[in-house]
This record gives C-alpha cells, sequence and structure tokens, in this order.
C-alpha cells in the first residue's frame, strides 16, 4: 500500500504543483517549477484576480510544440520550466515534465496558510476549499458531470472525525479571503486538497484530471 501512495502521490506532484517550501512530509525538490514572485495579500471577495484568458492563451497554445507538462494549459497544465523561460529551450523537449507557455506570476499563500492545508482537518479544508475550486471549474470550462465527480470523492473522502480538532469561525474566514486572493488555477487548487486524500481518492482525482488535460 506504501508503494500506491507514493506513486499517486508523485503523479500528482508531477502534473501540478509540489509542496511548497518544504511543509508536507517527503516534499521533493522544485527543481524545474518557477520561484515564488510575490506573497498573497489580503484582498475582499470583489478584488478577487483576474484569471488567464483562455481565449488568448488558446491562440498562443498553438504557436508552441506540445510537450507533456504544457497539456491542458493554461487551466490544467503543469507549473511552469524555468530552462524553457529562462533560454527559450528545454533538453528535454516533448517529454518535459513542466508547462512551457507563459503563465502570471504567481501569487502563494503565505506560510502560515501553505502549513494549515497540511495540518487543518480534512473536513474544513474541504468545507473551506470546495466553493473556490468549484468556481475556478467552471470558469475553465470543466463539465458538470466532472465537477459532481470531483465533489463526490472529495465528500466522501472528507468525513468528519470525532476526535478532529476544529478552527474558529474567524480563522476559516481568514484563510478562506487568503485563498480567495491568489491567482491559483483550478488544477493547483486540488492538488492542494488532494494531497490529504487516500490513495485510492487521489486516484480518481487524477483520472478526471488525465481527462481534462487530454480533452484538447
Amino acid at each position: 500500500m506504501t508503494r500506491i501512495v507514493a506513486r499517486v502521490r508523485f503523479s500528482f506532484l508531477e502534473f501540478f504543483e509540489e509542496a511548497e517550501d518544504g511543509v508536507a512530509a517527503g516534499s521533493r525538490t522544485r527543481a524545474f517549477s518557477a520561484p515564488p514572485l510575490r506573497s498573497a495579500t489580503l484582498l475582499s471577495c470583489a478584488e478577487e484576480p483576474m484569471l488567464l484568458d483562455p481565449a488568448k492563451e488558446s491562440k498562443e497554445s498553438t504557436e508552441l510544440v506540445r510537450n507533456r507538462g504544457s497539456e491542458g494549459h493554461p487551466f490544467f497544465c503543469a507549473r511552469p520550466c524555468i530552462r524553457y523561460h529562462a533560454s527559450g529551450t528545454c533538453q528535454l523537449g516533448s517529454s518535459c515534465g513542466f508547462c512551457h507557455h507563459v503563465h502570471e506570476p504567481e501569487i502563494k499563500l503565505d506560510k502560515r496558510h501553505r502549513a494549515a492545508v497540511h495540518t487543518m482537518p480534512l473536513p474544513e479544508l474541504f468545507e473551506i476549499m470546495w466553493p473556490l475550486l468549484e468556481r475556478r471549474a467552471r470558469d475553465a470550462g470543466v463539465s458538470e458531470a466532472d465537477i459532481q465527480e470531483m465533489y463526490q470523492v472529495l465528500s466522501n473522502e472528507s468525513q468528519p472525525s470525532v476526535n478532529a480538532r476544529t478552527m474558529t469561525s474567524r480563522a476559516k474566514q481568514n484563510f478562506r479571503q487568503m485563498l480567495r486572493s491568489t491567482n491559483k488555477k483550478m488544477s493547483m487548487l486540488l492538488s492542494m486538497i488532494a494531497g490529504r486524500c487516500s490513495a485510492d481518492g487521489q486516484e480518481q482525482l487524477l483520472d478526471v484530471l488525465r481527462r481534462l488535460r487530454s480533452r484538447d
């Protein structure tokens, strides 16, 4: 069972986003992922950042040679490839697991909230993250069937524990606002919560994301 968990978690890291700043146990070195440019600031719901323009990004996508990490750009691709964006070339070519398209500078959670992702009870993490995850999924054109499948998997994984500690309402609201202030795309948000799921749950979510990445 341990080997299966490791394989599934690596798949999520390869497809999307590795654990930030070593917060998660066993996180891998982000050798080719883009460095943070600035931390998220607390914004109101009305000040939520604009996401990528799908029409513009789709046009750019046709001008580049497709590689593994660029599949599903702009909403479902992997993190940017530092090699490609620094020099305009990547020795790994089509096998590169990181995205070769242009990305907006990433607005990241601060250290305290990154730690909370890995320590708060999963039911509370699901309660806080799902509304934003669902909204970003709809903005990305994800079908109702796929959204419902993700919801069902996460709901099943997020069964309350009798001994689980809870967050205060104020702490939940602060975390929710901090998430809204980031420009994390749907796949990144899903990878954050998927890392807390069981091996079976992660595999089911990964199946959905594979379909989304290959739909174009």
